[in-house]
């Protein structure tokens, strides 16, 4: 199957967070971290966790037992060469995205290979890798400063310090104090 997904070139979108999160749903709070929950408008929030399954203490564990298959399987598509588009079902940013980040690294694949897929390989699947998706001159750049190195530990993609985007600079500070305005609406 690896192989015919490959020679096919059919993308899948690995999705690894949303499986953490509704394998772990009795432990919502420990997953999706209380700090972390800024990120995720109120209404979305609710929604989420509403939608959360109700599943024994037994069903949990057989879930979460289920996780390391999960990791195994998309380490075992990105060694076959099947193109994987990284993201999320959620806010599509921030901590989740960050986090969507170290599961795949959890899963066997080198801090290049992940970075990769969520930069140059996610815009060039997007359609868009012609002119966005790495930093080159002529090309349209967001860009997000870290504070340290995500190559000594995948999780330090969530200090970030900076972003630039359309020629502005932000902290993070003021994008989140953006999101809380836009959360009242």
């Amino acid at each position: 199957m690896l192989a015919e997904l490959s020679r096919r070139r059919v993308t899948v979108s690995t999705t690894l967070g949303v499986n953490e999160i509704i394998y772990s749903s009795d432990r919502f709070d420990d997953v999706v971290l209380p700090g972390d929950q800024v990120y995720i408008h109120p209404q979305n929030l609710r929604a989420l966790r509403s939608l959360l399954p109700v599943m024994s203490a037994q069903d949990h564990r057989r879930a979460r037992d289920a996780m390391p298959k999960v990791l195994e399987f998309a380490r075992r598509l990105h060694a076959a060469g099947v193109p994987i588009l990284l993201g999320t079902d959620g806010t599509g940013g921030g901590p989740a995205y960050s986090r969507e980040l170290q599961l795949h690294a959890r899963a066997g694949l080198e801090t290049w290979d992940v970075l990769r897929l969520a930069t140059a390989d996610g815009a060039a699947h997007l359609g868009i890798g012609n002119r966005t998706g790495r930093i080159s001159e002529g090309m349209e750049a967001d860009v997000v400063f870290l504070q340290s190195n995500p190559l000594t530990d995948i999780a330090r993609a969530r200090d970030v310090g900076l972003v630039l985007s359309n020629g502005n600079a932000y902290a993070p500070a003021d994008l989140l104090g953006a999101l809380a305005g836009s959360s009242e609406k």
